[in-house]
């Protein structure tokens, strides 16, 4: 009976112990391929070649992308891009990349509480037009705080039909901003 336990308690922490590693393929800015398994970790991809090896951590800086496979149909790239209004780098997950524009998201998780423990995932949306150095972080969505319809109309104000079709509410900015950029990749010159 304790063997048994003993057994179920080691295969349980393998387990959690790598239960964020998922398969990966990171292209290293020097041409090097590393396939394996692993996971974004702020500002590092954490990774291992095989189950058996040690874990390995590597900074974003060094990486042109790494793609995660999540699920058969959900496979996320990550890239390590400027943001214009910083300069500071960020680690963000490509949404949509055309021919004139790219969509970019950041999740954050943030912890709150003491006994009673909530979390909240804060999600920021960037952008960037194929010519810009850097992204054109549109933020989080808060009524109060971020004026998101402002960020976007500025932004996308090259294209008198989108920005009319923003301000007719046919494009909401809080739930259809992939849309939006898709929009003005395809239908804006």
């Amino acid at each position: 009976m304790k063997k048994n336990i003993l057994t179920l308690l080691l295969v349980t922490s393998f387990f959690c112990a790598n239960s964020q590693m998922k398969p990966s393929i990171v292209q290293l800015k020097t041409g090097e391929k590393l396939v394996g398994m692993g996971r974004v970790a702020g500002n590092y991809f954490k990774y291992k070649m095989h189950a058996k090896a040690k874990l390995k951590k590597i900074h974003f800086s060094k990486i042109e992308f790494a793609k995660v496979r999540f699920s058969n149909d959900d496979i996320k790239e990550y890239v390590y891009l400027r943001v214009k209004t910083t300069g500071n780098f960020e680690v963000v997950q490509v949404v949509y990349s055309g021919k004139r524009v790219q969509l970019y998201t950041q999740k954050e998780l943030h912890y709150y509480g003491g006994n009673i423990r909530m979390t909240e995932t804060i999600v920021k949306d960037y952008v960037k037009k194929t010519a810009d150095k850097g992204l054109t972080e549109f933020g989080a969505y808060s009524p109060l705080a971020n004026n998101l319809k402002a960020k976007v109309l500025a932004f996308f104000s090259d294209c008198d039909i989108l920005i009319e079709k923003i301000k007719n509410r046919e494009f909401k900015v809080r739930s259809d901003i992939e849309k939006i950029v898709k929009f003005y990749d395809q239908s804006c010159q």
